[in-house]
């Protein structure tokens, strides 16, 4: 019976990771193909039919994620994949809490992004969303609350501490620790073949240099047997 549940529960587990999967990809699509024309509140009369990918599905959740978050909303997809691809692998017990955790980074991200508007016009002329980088979300958040309080540089400092405290919790400790573990396994890699090829080239300077040696031997040798020549063909 246990086996029987067991089972029952990794295929939901898998289930559940390919349907997150899928809507990561149409969250991608609806993103990227948004267009501020489809939307009845910000044209009147809309592109009919509207020009989005997904279409008026697709058009409405861009104009609203972009408008709660701003550019972070277009990190809602990577957070989607993350837990689609936990959920694959059978690691869905902890699938709450990272979404919580992750749904708290976006939002740090975006008080971070409406903290720091400058460079986003373009960007924000597209969208329709200038001076909103951080859409409404982080706009509350950071602007009208944080800055007020601690200024842009005491909020930024706030909000990047806990960015990286919530994204340590959100990626996990044991799936960080593997990755440092990796890192300094690929660093002492690259620094053994940094070394061969320093040794490398050190032994062929080394050979360049003898035969460099050996030559200019050759040579002093050559101008003595000329130099020679002429006295002993003297009267």
């Amino acid at each position: 019976m246990s086996a029987l549940t067991s089972n029952r529960q990794a295929g939901l587990a898998e289930l559940r990771g390919i349907v997150l999967l899928t809507l990561s990809a149409l969250m991608i699509l609806a993103l990227v193909s948004y267009r501020w024309e489809d939307i009845a509140l910000l044209k009147v009369p809309p592109n009919d039919p509207p020009l989005n990918y997904i279409g008026p599905v697709g058009a409405w959740f861009a104009f609203l994620s972009l408008m709660t978050l701003g550019f972070g909303a277009f990190l809602l997809p990577l957070l989607g994949i993350a837990l689609g691809l936990g959920a694959l692998r059978r690691a869905s017990v902890f699938a709450g809490r990272r979404l919580a955790w992750g749904g708290l980074s976006l939002l740090l991200i975006s008080g971070l992004l409406a903290l720091h508007a400058l460079g986003w016009e373009l960007l924000g002329q597209k969208f329709n969303l200038l001076g909103l980088p951080g859409g409404l979300g982080g706009w509350l958040l950071a602007r009208r609350g944080l800055e007020a309080l601690l200024g842009k540089t005491g909020a930024s400092v706030l909000l990047s501490g806990l960015l990286a405290g919530s994204l340590i919790m959100f990626i996990g400790r044991p799936l960080l620790s593997r990755c440092f573990q990796g890192l300094c396994a690929a660093g002492r890699l690259l620094r053994q073949r940094l070394r061969a090829l320093l040794d490398a080239r050190r032994d062929q300077l080394a050979k360049l240099a003898r035969e460099e040696r050996a030559l200019a031997k050759q040579i002093s040798r050559q101008e003595k047997s000329l130099r020679r020549r002429p006295e002993r063909s003297t009267p």
